[in-house]
């Protein structure tokens, strides 16, 4: 891994530091990372998207669905952020909301490998949402 004392603008460096702490449960130091990331370069999909599941991963659902947002905004087939603003969306109890993302995600890739869960949350919610 880079050293960011050495070259504090590597993104690559705050990214990857990110990743590992995102994997060895150190959320918040995650978002610190990420947000470093987005620092240098506001245009990294994936950062605001990993940065969206630390958040998740805290509980802080607003959070993460501005984020997931951020992600889809410059990458609107980016089938996993509209996935997890979906389960965002329904930790919050916006069931409308994440039901569109869910279609959203079938109709992008219909063959995505939650699809059966994916349907299987529709037709749970079909109840409430009428």
């Amino acid at each position: 891994m880079v050293d960011t004392a050495y070259n504090p603008q590597d993104t690559d460096a705050y990214y990857n530091r990110a990743q590992t702490r995102f994997a060895t449960g150190d959320y918040e130091g995650a978002v610190g990372d990420y947000s470093e990331t987005l620092k240098i370069n506001d245009q990294e999909p994936d950062a605001y998207y990993h940065r969206g599941k630390a958040y998740f991963a805290l509980h802080n659902f607003i959070g993460a669905i501005e984020d997931f947002t951020q992600a889809i905004q410059l990458n609107p087939q980016f089938v996993e952020a509209y996935r997890d603003r979906g389960n965002a969306r329904a930790r919050l109890g916006d069931l409308i909301d994440a039901k569109a993302d869910f279609l959203k995600v079938l109709e992008i890739r219909p063959t995505h490998p939650q699809a059966d869960y994916i349907r299987a949350k529709l037709q749970e919610w079909k109840d409430v949402l009428r």
